[in-house]
Parts: structure tokens; C-alpha cells; sequence
């Protein structure tokens, strides 16, 4: 992947109810893998190319991490994501991504892991990452994991297409807290 990429475009966010937080958010570049966020806009280019999925996969979480600090006042200093791969059309792809996004320690790990982490330490946060990435959108879900492997909160982000261009744009995102922690 290139050590310098720019990345121009206006945002347009909708919002469908009232627990629904928005903004808008821009990635002006990456330097040596760490996405660096600037003002308020997003493009991704195609992922036709394993190199832009993994791409459209750091910018995603770059924007969890950024929105979860925002709107949550949530900040991480390490996430583990859990690679499940279970022959599902969901499965966690096998991608590299770098070793820190937005200054957060990244690791991907096995299910079991991520188990064992949440009884030895349950104040560390393991997130199932899951995505569905098709030639017109791409949606993630961030499942967020926590305080002894109970489930904390969704993050939904879905980027659609633009057919002028064929850039994804970040359309909407939603948290969804649970209240049963």
C-alpha cells in the first residue's frame, strides 16, 4: 500500500432515530499505516484489490476508534479483534492490517483468545468485526466486548458506492448501546 494516500470528498450523513449520534469525518492520508483524521470527510477506493479491502478495513476501524472516543468518550490504547472464520460469507478476511490505527494498538486474534484475555483482564476490550462488502456498499458491525465478556455496545457504519467515481463514502453510522451491561 502507498505510504501517502489522499483522500477528498464531502460526507453526507443521514440519521434515522433519536439514539442515532452522527458526524462527519475526513482521512486526509496514511503515513506508514497509521490513518491520520483531519476534518470531515471520508473516501475509500474500490476494493476490487486485496491491498483496498484492507485499506477500506483500516479506515473503518479508524473511524470506530474516532466516533467511540466522540461520541462515547471511549478511548482505547489496545483493541483485539477477533478473526472468526467460520466459512461464512461474514468471516473475518484474511487481511494484514497495520500494528496501530488512530494510535490504538491492533491485534487480531482467535475467539478462544479473546475469551481467556476477557477473564484474565476483563477491563480490555474485544470486538467481533463483522462486514459485508459487495460492489454498491460496504456495512461493518463492530460488536464490542468488555468488563468480563459481556457485550457492551454496536457500532454500525455503512458506506455506499458512488457509481460517478466508484469510491465508498461513509452514509450513516449508529451506536447501539446495550443496556443490559
Amino acid at each position: 500500500m502507498k505510504n501517502y494516500i489522499s483522500i477528498l470528498l464531502l460526507i453526507l450523513i443521514s440519521c434515522s432515530d433519536s439514539n442515532t449520534k452522527s458526524n462527519n469525518i475526513k482521512i486526509s492520508k496514511t503515513i506508514n499505516g497509521q490513518i491520520l483524521a483531519t476534518s470531515k470527510t471520508t473516501r475509500i477506493e474500490d476494493t476490487s484489490g486485496n491491498d483496498n479491502l484492507e485499506f477500506l478495513y483500516q479506515t473503518a476501524i479508524g473511524e470506530f476508534i474516532r466516533l467511540a472516543k466522540k461520541d462515547l468518550n471511549q478511548k482505547y490504547d489496545t483493541i483485539y479483534f477477533g478473526k472468526h472464520q467460520y466459512r461464512n460469507s461474514d468471516d473475518y478476511p484474511n487481511i494484514n492490517l497495520p500494528q496501530s490505527i488512530e494510535n490504538t494498538k491492533i491485534l487480531i486474534i482467535a475467539p478462544k483468545q479473546g475469551e481467556e484475555i476477557q477473564r484474565k483482564n476483563p477491563s480490555k476490550y474485544y470486538i467481533n468485526l463483522v462486514s459485508w462488502i459487495d460492489s454498491s456498499k460496504a456495512e461493518f458491525n463492530f460488536v464490542v466486548f468488555s468488563k468480563g465478556f459481556r457485550h457492551q455496545y454496536d457500532c454500525k457504519l455503512r458506506y455506499e458506492k458512488q457509481k460517478t467515481n466508484s469510491k465508498y463514502i461513509l452514509k450513516k453510522y449508529k451506536f447501539e448501546i446495550n443496556d443490559k451491561q
